[in-house]
């Protein structure tokens, strides 16, 4: 029980951060910058 519940969460802040991302990378591209600099420490 406790492992689905886990599972379900994660899944679930997973979708929920997804979506935030997709948001905020249409409105500034701020999700580019990130990647971009990930990218470069890498």
């Amino acid at each position: 029980m406790y492992i689905g519940l886990t599972v379900l969460g994660a899944a679930v802040i997973g979708l929920v951060s997804y979506l935030l991302l997709m948001k905020i990378g249409r409105e500034d591209r701020l999700v580019n910058k990130l990647f971009s600099t990930f990218k470069h420490r890498i």
